[in-house]
Protein backbone atom coordinates (compact mmCIF):
# COMPACT_ATOMS: atom_id res chain seq x y z
CA UNK A 1 0.00 0.00 0.00
CA UNK A 2 0.55 3.61 -0.64
CA UNK A 3 2.65 5.19 2.68
CA UNK A 4 1.34 8.88 1.55
CA UNK A 5 -2.14 7.36 1.28
CA UNK A 6 -1.89 5.67 4.71
CA UNK A 7 -0.38 8.17 6.66
CA UNK A 8 -2.03 11.18 5.09
CA UNK A 9 -5.12 10.48 2.78
CA UNK A 10 -6.86 7.98 5.13
CA UNK A 11 -6.91 10.41 8.70
CA UNK A 12 -7.44 13.60 6.15
CA UNK A 13 -10.87 12.09 4.75
CA UNK A 14 -11.82 10.19 7.87
CA UNK A 15 -11.87 13.85 9.43
CA UNK A 16 -13.20 15.00 6.56
CA UNK A 17 -16.67 12.50 6.59
CA UNK A 18 -16.46 13.57 10.78
CA UNK A 19 -16.80 17.38 10.11
CA UNK A 20 -19.53 17.02 7.51
CA UNK A 21 -21.47 14.78 9.96
CA UNK A 22 -21.00 17.38 12.55
CA UNK A 23 -18.71 15.76 14.62
CA UNK A 24 -17.37 17.94 17.13
CA UNK A 25 -14.34 16.16 18.74
CA UNK A 26 -11.64 14.58 17.04
CA UNK A 27 -9.10 13.17 18.25
CA UNK A 28 -5.67 12.20 15.90
CA UNK A 29 -2.34 10.31 16.78
CA UNK A 30 0.10 11.94 15.22
CA UNK A 31 3.96 11.37 16.26
CA UNK A 32 6.88 12.59 18.59
CA UNK A 33 8.22 15.39 16.40
CA UNK A 34 6.00 15.65 13.80
CA UNK A 35 6.79 18.97 11.59
CA UNK A 36 4.97 19.55 8.42
CA UNK A 37 8.76 21.08 6.96
CA UNK A 38 10.33 17.85 8.48
CA UNK A 39 13.03 16.27 6.24
CA UNK A 40 11.79 12.65 6.73
CA UNK A 41 9.05 11.53 4.92
CA UNK A 42 7.11 9.98 7.90
CA UNK A 43 7.37 13.35 10.11
CA UNK A 44 6.29 15.27 7.78
CA UNK A 45 3.42 13.63 6.78
CA UNK A 46 2.11 13.62 10.85
CA UNK A 47 2.95 17.44 10.65
CA UNK A 48 1.04 17.86 7.73
CA UNK A 49 -2.05 16.34 8.25
CA UNK A 50 -1.97 18.06 12.02
CA UNK A 51 -1.98 21.37 9.89
CA UNK A 52 -5.06 20.28 7.81
CA UNK A 53 -6.76 19.15 10.68
CA UNK A 54 -6.50 22.47 12.09
CA UNK A 55 -7.58 23.77 9.35
CA UNK A 56 -11.06 22.09 9.58
CA UNK A 57 -11.84 23.72 12.53
CA UNK A 58 -13.27 20.77 14.81
CA UNK A 59 -14.86 22.58 18.13
CA UNK A 60 -11.95 20.00 19.75
CA UNK A 61 -9.08 18.94 18.16
CA UNK A 62 -6.51 17.02 20.05
CA UNK A 63 -3.15 15.31 18.54
CA UNK A 64 -1.64 12.72 20.59
CA UNK A 65 2.28 12.41 20.31
CA UNK A 66 3.50 9.34 21.73
CA UNK A 67 7.11 8.59 22.39
CA UNK A 68 8.45 5.17 21.03
CA UNK A 69 5.48 2.30 22.12
CA UNK A 70 5.90 -0.14 25.15
CA UNK A 71 3.51 -3.44 25.49
CA UNK A 72 2.92 -6.65 24.24
CA UNK A 73 2.72 -6.88 19.88
CA UNK A 74 1.57 -9.41 17.45
CA UNK A 75 4.98 -9.20 15.29
CA UNK A 76 8.48 -8.97 16.01
CA UNK A 77 10.51 -5.98 14.46
CA UNK A 78 14.25 -6.47 15.03
CA UNK A 79 14.63 -2.71 14.87
CA UNK A 80 12.37 -1.22 16.58
CA UNK A 81 13.05 -4.11 19.41
CA UNK A 82 16.30 -2.47 19.75
CA UNK A 83 15.08 1.15 19.50
CA UNK A 84 12.59 0.60 22.52
CA UNK A 85 15.94 -1.38 24.27
CA UNK A 86 18.37 1.87 24.03
CA UNK A 87 15.44 4.46 24.80
CA UNK A 88 14.74 2.36 27.76
CA UNK A 89 18.31 2.37 28.94
CA UNK A 90 17.99 6.22 27.82
CA UNK A 91 15.19 7.02 29.72
CA UNK A 92 16.69 8.09 33.07
CA UNK A 93 18.60 11.03 31.51
CA UNK A 94 15.63 12.27 29.53
CA UNK A 95 14.86 15.24 31.99
CA UNK A 96 13.09 18.32 31.76
CA UNK A 97 12.42 19.01 27.85
CA UNK A 98 13.77 15.83 27.46
CA UNK A 99 10.81 14.10 28.98
CA UNK A 100 8.72 13.92 26.04
CA UNK A 101 11.23 11.28 24.20
CA UNK A 102 11.14 9.04 27.09
CA UNK A 103 9.42 5.52 25.87
CA UNK A 104 5.30 5.49 27.11
CA UNK A 105 3.18 2.20 27.49
CA UNK A 106 0.47 1.79 25.16
CA UNK A 107 -1.94 1.81 27.52
CA UNK A 108 -1.02 5.41 28.86
CA UNK A 109 -1.64 6.43 25.29
CA UNK A 110 -5.41 4.60 24.97
CA UNK A 111 -6.00 5.80 29.00
CA UNK A 112 -4.76 9.81 28.05
CA UNK A 113 -6.93 9.40 24.58
CA UNK A 114 -10.18 8.55 26.34
CA UNK A 115 -9.60 11.11 29.41
CA UNK A 116 -8.93 14.08 26.59
CA UNK A 117 -11.81 13.44 24.48
CA UNK A 118 -13.92 13.50 27.65
CA UNK A 119 -12.63 16.29 29.57
CA UNK A 120 -12.05 19.72 27.93
CA UNK A 121 -8.52 20.80 27.81
CA UNK A 122 -7.46 24.43 26.65
CA UNK A 123 -4.52 22.99 24.16
CA UNK A 124 -4.44 21.32 20.98
CA UNK A 125 -1.28 18.88 21.10
CA UNK A 126 -0.23 16.92 24.00
CA UNK A 127 3.35 15.41 23.79
CA UNK A 128 4.33 11.93 25.43
CA UNK A 129 5.22 13.45 28.94
CA UNK A 130 1.54 14.63 29.31
CA UNK A 131 -0.01 11.78 27.68
CA UNK A 132 1.80 9.87 30.53
CA UNK A 133 0.47 12.39 33.37
CA UNK A 134 -3.44 12.16 31.95
CA UNK A 135 -3.35 8.28 31.57
CA UNK A 136 -1.92 7.18 34.62
CA UNK A 137 -4.84 7.91 36.65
Amino acid sequence: MNTRRIEYNIPINVAQIAKSNSVESFVYVSSLGANPTSSGFYLKNKGQVEEELNNLNFPKLAVIRPSILLGKRKGHRLGESIGVHVMQKLSPFFLGNLKKYKPIQAQYVAKAMVTIAQNNYQKTIFESNQLEEIGKF
